[in-house]
C-alpha cells in the first residue's frame, strides 16, 4: 500500500536517498515534477527480484537461491521480492528505472552475468515495453574478503550490451571502508546525467566517464580507445595508476600508463608482448583516470 505525497523532510526520509537526489537533479533540469516509486530492500540478491518465467526458463537461479544465507526480515527465495513489491507495480505507467544492486551477488558472477540481463528484460516484457533502465556499478569495498569483487563490476559493464541501458560509476566517491557509502548526492547525480542525456534531449551533458571501447597492440605497449571522451582524459595525480598488462601467460604485472590525446597507452618492462590490460584490479584500488 502506498499514496502520494509531496517531497519534503517530512516524507523524504524512508525514500532511498539515490532516488531522491535523482529525481531532484532531474527536476532541476526539466523543471516539471517527477514522480519517485520507491521500491527497494536493501541486501537482497537479483534472483529475489526475477519473475516466475526466469526461473523456469534457467532452473540454476532456482538453486542459487536455495545458496543464499537465511537472514532474519531478509528475503530470499527466488522471486519472492519481484512478486511482492514488482509485480504490483506493473499496471502503472513508468519512464524508466534506476537500480543500484550487486553486493550481494559477488560470489555467484557466473549467474549474475545472465541473472541481471534477464531480470532487465523480464520486467521490459511485463510492463510490454522497453523502458530506461539505468544502474549503479558497485564500487571498491574492502569487505568481500577472498571473493573479488572485479567479475562483477566487469559483467556490470558488459551488460551495457542491453539496449537502453545505462551505468553510473561512483568509486571516486566511494569509501572503500563502507559497503554503502554515505554521500548519496553523486550517485543520485549520475543516474540523472544518464537520463537527462538519453532520454530529455539534452545531448550536450557528458552522462558518463571514459568508458573501455577496444584496444590496439603497438610493439611492446597496448593503446587503449574510450568512448565519453570529447573532452579529453584526465589524470587526477601526478600520474596514472592502478593500470596492468600481460603478455601471452596471462600474468599481469603493474604498468605505466600515459595519456595520449583520446587514448592512453601502457607498457612495462616486465611484459615484452602484451596482449591485455586491465584496470583497477583489486577490491580497493582506486584509479584516477577521468574525462
Amino acid at each position: 500500500k502506498g499514496n502520494w505525497v509531496i517531497c519534503s523532510p517530512e516524507t523524504a526520509g524512508r525514500l532511498s536517498a539515490v532516488s531522491y537526489f535523482f529525481g531532484k537533479s532531474l527536476y532541476e533540469h526539466i523543471k516539471s515534477p517527477v514522480g519517485l516509486i520507491n521500491s527497494c530492500w536493501g541486501g537482497t540478491n537479483a534472483v529475489t527480484w526475477v519473475p516466475k518465467s526466469v526461473l523456469d526458463a534457467h532452473p540454476q537461479y532456482e538453486k542459487l537461491a536455495l545458496d543464499i544465507p537465511g537472514n532474519v526480515g531478509k528475503p530470499t527465495g527466488a522471486g519472492v521480492v519481484y512478486n511482492g513489491m514488482i509485480y504490483s507495480l506493473t499496471s502503472e505507467k513508468i519512464a524508466g528505472a534506476i537500480w543500484y544492486q550487486g553486493e550481494s551477488n559477488v560470489q555467484q558472477r557466473i549467474e549474475y552475468e545472465t541473472l541481471f540481463p534477464e531480470l532487465i528484460k523480464s520486467w521490459r516484457e511485463k510492463w510490454e515495453y522497453d523502458f530506461p533502465f539505468y544502474f549503479v556499478q558497485i564500487p571498491y569495498c574492502n569487505q568481500y574478503g577472498k571473493f573479488s569483487l572485479n567479475y562483477i563490476t566487469e559483467v556490470q559493464r558488459n551488460t551495457l550490451d542491453v539496449p537502453g541501458t545505462g551505468m553510473a560509476v561512483i568509486y571516486d566517491v566511494s569509501d572503500t571502508s563502507n559497503l554503502h557509502p554515505i554521500d548519496k548526492e553523486p550517485v543520485g547525480y549520475r543516474l540523472a546525467l544518464l537520463a537527462l542525456n538519453k532520454n530529455y534531449g539534452m545531448t550536450n551533458i557528458v552522462c558518463s566517464g571514459p568508458l573501455y571501447k577496444n584496444m590496439k597492440s603497438e610493439g611492446n605497449a597496448i593503446r587503449i580507445f574510450f568512448d565519453y571522451v570529447d573532452g579529453g582524459l584526465v589524470c587526477k595525480g601526478k600520474e596514472l595508476t592502478h593500470f596492468q598488462i600481460a603478455g601471452s601467460d596471462n600474468i599481469f604485472y603493474p604498468a605505466q600508463a600515459k595519456i595520449d590525446g583520446k587514448t592512453v597507452v601502457v607498457k612495462s618492462s616486465k611484459v615484452k608482448n602484451p596482449v591485455s590490460v586491465r584496470l583497477g584490479w583489486g577490491n580497493t584500488a582506486r584509479p584516477n583516470l577521468f574525462n
